[in-house]
């Protein structure tokens, strides 16, 4: 894929760790990618609301609203669309992972995330 199908891929990176958030978008900006990022529940849903995302990846543990809450009612405000949902945690136990899959979350990730793993794990443009 060249850099500007890439650039058609929309990514909303939220996490309440403001350096996590900048190094996520300014790692997949430069590898082509049209970013935004979050840094609490309410916050990510705002932004997903007004520029719909094609892929979240979303921090668990938020302050605000967890991460299951938002995927909740991000999926429900995206409808039909298909939206891709990366759940990343701190938590890497048995019931943290399951809960998440079973939510609906695409893949679920440990901190701290290898940043071209999950660059393998976004959408595609065709």
């Amino acid at each position: 894929m060249n850099r500007k199908e890439k650039s058609d891929v929309r990514v909303l990176v939220v996490d309440d760790n403001p350096g996590t958030v900048m190094a996520t978008v300014k790692y997949l900006e430069l590898s082509g990618y049209s970013t935004r990022g979050a840094m609490s529940g309410a916050q990510a849903l705002a932004e997903a609301s007004a520029w719909s995302p094609d892929a979240m990846i979303l921090d668990l543990g938020l302050p605000d609203i967890d991460g299951f809450t938002v995927l909740e009612r991000a999926r429900a405000e995206s409808g039909p669309r298909a939206v891709t949902y990366i759940a990343v945690s701190g938590h890497d136990d048995r019931a943290t992972m399951e809960r998440a899959r079973e939510a609906g979350f695409a893949e679920f990730l440990v901190k701290p995330v290898r940043l071209d793993t999950l660059e393998g794990l976004l959408p595609r443009k065709p």
